[in-house]
């Protein structure tokens, strides 16, 4: 490729190199320079030619060294000030000035590891003579055509800082430089007084002040009242430490605002290891601070939702060990210390749930909505609604699931209660009709019936059949009579009721079937259990029914219970329980007790539960059957709680 003329080459970086002289007027004598900005591109060395002139005019030596660190060209100002460093030689100034090894932080060997550009402050001088100090700046180099060949180390001789107890030529070793203006981190230089040496263009952008502003002021001057005591801490940690870590103040501006900053220093040294400052490196952390902010309201505001959600959520691992909960957990499940002793989701939902859960890291996708039984805290096993989600990180990896559980209690009541509502429907419509066309036949079939048997004497084989013909049509009439008891919904007024009081009117009524059977009856509902707002006859006839059948149930000398409490998440339900301990109802008929004409007795209708389902229904509340500790079945009969007055 052929050279480019000089002036084409000044064209194609001219936005990536420039030189800058200050001066102030407080601190006369003081030269700063500077060489910043993006990669340079040459095609050889000899194209910087012009460029080195320019550089040593205003006293800024260059070097340029290759990865081997050789030097490959210099300009004059370098050829004058270190004639022992020439071009093929090692660029290492630290074997010609009596050092035994390269600097740690070699500046070129930095540039050529990260590719961009290093800044620092060196010492050089022979043994023996006087020894000044350099401000050594290393950019990348580049070739069009073979990318990054070179790096441009460039030495700027520091001037003495005047100030309090520096003589002519004792402190120069303590005077430092600005630092570069392309930083995007604002970097600023102080001394071991603790004035400011150097300020970069960005120092500039985050705190308003202009370098003439602030060079030689104390650093204090950007340190609020309170935080005073950070900045003789920072540069002791710096001269003991040789680095301060990363800490986040906060920094006043020039209009007074206070700026979140995160700042780090460095400890600066001369070539005999004496602490000539530090430069500090200060990052605006108001966009952090602001994003940190909303991060912080997004996380308040999930945390909520998941905590408010209507149900628990679990995170675990990819080994189903739970790493997280919400409040839904603990008020579901009662979990509290599960996650500092690795439980798993299997101990909490059991095998069916941790199988939904790795299933859905298997495969890689979401389940929702599947129906599972697990131990609610009261120990009782209810069915839940269960959906799991697979968790990734970054790299989409799966790292565990989420898992959300709904109680589905008063789902499958729901569901429960809407299919009974179909099927008594039907069969009310049906009921209906039936008892009104079977009524009035039946009626004059027991009518004449009665009256044949006015004629025939006692021991006529024609009587007993008629007496069998009036006997069967009672029967029937006693069904027709539940039909339209079942079809027919109850008009009477609501009221308060006391389940109480119902109890022990219905226990009184049962004296007679309980004493045939010995059968014993505890009674364990509280007088001052809540009111519901019922109709007091039918609720009646319910508790009345499931009395018989608890009766009918127990074998001779057995055990009934009624349990009266308050129920639901604001026991705003009140609950009456009726406990046998017969045989019990299998789990698979535990339905279809309540579905019309279904009877396990041979001589039963089947419609006695029916009714009660349908006026438990007409209340809306719920009436369902369990299993009883006592052994046998327990029938639930849950209604509303009445409102308190002035509800």
């Amino acid at each position: 490729m052929p050279r480019l003329p000089t002036p084409q080459l000044l064209a194609r970086n001219m936005d990536c190199l420039y030189l800058t002289v200050h001066r102030t007027d407080d601190m006369p004598g003081v030269g700063m320079h500077a060489i910043v900005g993006k990669p340079l591109e040459i095609d050889t060395p000899q194209d910087l030619d012009t460029l080195g002139n320019a550089a040593s005019i205003l006293g800024v030596g260059l070097t340029l060294v290759d990865p081997r660190m050789v030097v490959v060209w210099q300009n004059a100002a370098a050829r004058e000030w270190f004639p022992d460093v020439k071009v093929g030689e090692s660029h290492c100034f630290a074997s010609h000035f009596g050092r035994q090894s390269r600097c740690e932080d070699c500046l070129p060997v930095l540039v050529f590891q990260f590719g961009e550009a290093r800044e620092g402050l060196r010492v050089r001088g022979r043994p023996g003579e006087s020894r000044r100090m350099y401000r050594v700046q290393a950019l990348p180099v580049s070739s069009p055509a073979n990318g990054q060949k070179w790096v441009l180390e460039a030495l700027t001789e520091l001037r003495r800082l005047p100030g309090p107890g520096t003589g002519p030529s004792e402190n120069i070793q303590h005077v430092l430089n600005e630092a570069a203006s392309s930083s995007s981190v604002a970097l600023l230089i102080i001394d071991n007084q603790h004035r400011i040496v150097s300020w970069s263009p960005s120092a500039q952008t985050v705190f308003g002040y202009e370098v003439d502003e602030v060079l030689g002021r104390k650093i204090e001057m950007l340190v609020p009242e309170d935080r005073q005591a950070e900045i003789p801490g920072m540069l002791d940690c710096a001269a003991r430490e040789e680095r301060v870590p990363r800490m986040e103040t906060v920094r006043k501006a020039k209009d007074g605002r206070l700026v979140p900053v995160a700042i780090s220093a460095v400890c600066l040294r001369d070539e005999a290891g004496v602490s000539m400052g530090c430069s500090m490196f200060i990052e605006d952390l108001s966009e952090v601070q602001h994003l940190r902010t909303r991060l912080d309201a997004h996380h308040q505001l999930l945390s909520h939702v998941i905590n408010e959600i209507g149900g628990a959520v679990f995170i675990t691992d990819r080994e189903g060990r739970i790493t997280g909960w919400n409040s839904g957990a603990e008020a579901l499940f009662g979990v509290v210390d599960h996650g500092s002793a690795e439980s798993s989701l299997e101990e909490i939902l059991g095998g069916e749930g941790a199988a939904a859960a790795f299933e859905a890291m298997s495969q890689n996708t979401a389940l929702r909505g599947r129906r599972i039984q697990c131990r609610h805290v009261s120990g009782e096993m209810i069915p839940v609604d269960l959906s799991v989600a697979p968790i990734r990180d970054t790299d989409q990896k799966i790292t565990g699931v989420a898992a959300l559980i709904r109680d589905a209690r008063e789902t499958v009541r729901t569901e429960r209660q809407m299919v009974r509502s179909e099927k008594l429907a039907a069969v009310g419509s049906l009921a209906a009709g039936l008892a009104h066309e079977i009524g009035t036949p039946l009626n004059i079939i027991s009518a004449t019936a009665e009256y044949l048997l006015l004629d025939q004497a006692p021991t006529s084989p024609i009587r007993m059949e008629l007496s069998s013909i009036v006997a069967e049509t009672e029967r029937i009439g006693s069904l027709v009579a539940d039909l339209l008891a079942f079809a027919r919904e109850s008009q009477s007024p609501r009221v308060p009721v006391s389940l109480r009081q119902i109890a022990e009117r219905v226990l009184t009524l049962m004296r007679v079937p309980l004493q045939k059977k010995k059968v014993s009856v505890e009674l364990n509902v509280s007088e001052d259990l809540p009111v519901v707002l019922a109709q007091p006859d039918a609720i009646h006839q319910v508790l009345v029914n499931l009395m018989l059948n608890a009766i009918e149930a127990v074998a001779e000398q057995g055990h009934l219970k009624l349990v009266g409490y308050c129920s639901g998440d604001t026991e705003d339900t009140v609950t009456l329980e009726v406990h046998d301990d017969g045989p019990g109802i299998p789990v698979e008929l535990r339905e279809q007790v309540f579905n019309p004409f279904f009877t396990t007795r041979a001589e039963g209708t089947g419609l006695g539960l029916a009714v009660c389902a349908r006026i438990v229904e007409s209340h809306k509340g719920d009436l369902r059957v369990i299993g009883s500790p006592l052994g046998g079945a327990c029938f639930v009969l849950q209604l509303a709680r009445a409102p308190e007055q002035g509800e």
